[in-house]
């Protein structure tokens, strides 16, 4: 595990408990919610029952059979059946003890729920895992034999323990709040992607523009960082991880939309779309070319961004009921599979030189992506190291655009200050008009207050030049490179 030490403490401290307990692993695909939970439970007995996405009637049965090899063997499970078959004194065969839910168990997981209730009567029940639970916590029949399973572990006081895994849309906010006996909802934990900075951990040697390069491409999938060869440079790892035909990445960029969208041909569209560099309603409808009208786009996008694939982003100076809004998708791997690798698809199976291609035609490509990505994963820096180079880190970030400015770096410091500015990755070094250009835009925009407290700020993969740096002195303004982004400079 790449610098999870945090998260694996929490695991540990929920694990350690002596009661009954559940707990939600959620967050985005790939982010290595599953592996985490193996890591935590290395040493520790448990069950598994993963969502298949199966019709009930087939995943049922599959679950059942699963469950059945997992625990032959364990101790206990023979005198366990046995007791489970034999009606309890005073109640017929299989009824819930005084003070708990009593639910026939559902039809296609009548087996399945049959092998989970053993789980109760073994001396030192293993750990209950759901993994990819979206598709089993989604079922109703299922959800409630498992509330009644954990309403009679807490009745008869069992060390019953569940962990959930799923993705971060769509999470439910209680898991099994139903009823008296459910007790208080599940603890959750949050798995979230790697940071700028704990990715660029894993390739110490690398320069700092080298790191910033790749992840704005790549973003901050661990499974994606934890294959990258630290000895090699980032055109090669991406060439062989994702761009050549057999590489071992090319599943990450599926796993990262929902089955019904990758299922659905106006929603791909969309997905295109913002990875060509769509990011307004009107340039999504162009872009997408599937749409007779505007008004169509907007089951689709919703869903999209409700499914935690597109980010909307309001100008940071708008009003709150304001329609100003750009589009985003939410992964940059994604981004740089369909924006750059997927029209190139064709050329690679004719077997065409993955390096060669990505350095040549895709290279366009490529940089368009990381000039996009930059602006947000500036923006995150602000909010988590920016009292490293500012006043103070900021509270909010994002960018502010209307007529006659566009920027794509705005925040709010903590101290209350504005900043604002643009990002100038490639191509000769900026000179001293790129921040006039800022500055000049900042007149107009609306937001922050005193323009003593408003701040310009450009950022730059070249060394700033001696007359940039003499302007930035006299703004007052701030020059970030990308080794202040890694906290090297």
């Amino acid at each position: 595990m790449i610098n999870r030490d945090i998260e694996l403490h929490a695991l540990a401290n929920f694990l350690a408990e002596p009661a009954p307990s559940r707990l939600l692993v959620h967050g985005d695909a790939g982010v290595g919610k599953s592996t985490l939970v193996r890591t935590a439970l290395r040493r520790t007995a448990s069950v598994w029952l993963t969502g298949s996405g199966l019709p009930p009637e087939l995943a049922g049965p599959a679950a059942a059979a699963a469950l059945r090899e997992q625990l032959r063997g364990h101790p206990g499970v023979e005198e366990g059946l046995h007791a489970l078959d034999t009606p309890p004194e005073g109640g017929a065969r299989g009824s819930a003890p005084p003070g708990t839910r009593s639910r026939a168990t559902p039809g296609p997981w009548r087996d399945a729920v049959r092998w989970l209730r053993l789980l109760l009567r073994l001396p030192d029940p293993p750990v209950l895992v759901l993994d990819g639970a979206d598709p089993l916590l989604d079922d109703r029949r299922l959800r409630a034999a498992l509330d009644a399973l954990w309403g009679e572990a807490r009745a008869r006081g069992r060390p019953l323990r569940m962990i959930a895994t799923l993705r971060g849309a769509g999470t439910p906010e209680a898991w099994g709040a139903e009823g008296e006996s459910a007790g208080p909802p599940a603890q959750r934990l949050a798995v979230t992607p790697l940071r700028l900075r704990e990715a660029a951990r894993t390739v110490p040697r690398w320069s700092a523009r080298e790191c910033v390069d790749l992840y704005a491409l790549v973003g901050g999938l661990p499974a994606f960082w934890s294959w990258v060869d630290p000895g090699t440079s980032p055109a090669r790892n991406l060439a062989r991880l994702l761009v050549a035909p057999e590489g071992i990445g090319r599943d990450l960029p599926g796993a990262l939309l929902p089955a019904d969208v990758l299922g659905n041909r106006r929603s791909m569209a969309l997905v295109t779309a913002l990875a060509g560099g769509a990011r307004t309603w009107g340039e999504l409808r162009h872009g997408a070319r599937v749409f007779r009208a505007s008004a169509e786009l907007g089951p689709y996008l919703t869903r999209l961004v409700s499914a935690g694939v597109v980010l909307a982003e309001r100008s940071l100076d708008a009003a709150p009921g304001s329609r100003r809004r750009r589009y985003r998708l939410a992964h940059p791997l994604l981004a740089c599979w369909h924006g750059a690798v997927v029209p190139h698809l064709g050329a690679l199976q004719r077997g065409d030189d993955p390096l060669g291609l990505l350095r040549g035609t895709m290279a366009p490509a490529l940089r368009a992506l990381t000039a996009r990505a930059l602006p947000p994963l500036v923006g995150e820096f602000l909010l988590h190291h920016g009292e490293e180079a500012l006043p103070a880190r900021a509270r909010e970030a994002g960018g502010a655009w209307g007529e006659g400015y566009d920027l794509p770096l705005a925040a709010t410091l903590e101290s209350g200050a504005a900043v604002y500015g643009r990002v100038a990755w490639d191509g000769p070094p900026p000179g001293p008009d790129a921040l006039d250009a800022v500055v000049g835009e900042i007149r107009r925009v609306r937001y922050g207050f005193d323009r003593e407290a408003r701040i310009p700020i450009l950022v730059t993969a070249s060394p700033p030049g001696p007359e940039l740096i003499r302007r930035a002195a006299r703004a007052p303004a701030v020059v970030l490179g990308p080794e202040q982004l890694l906290g090297r400079g």
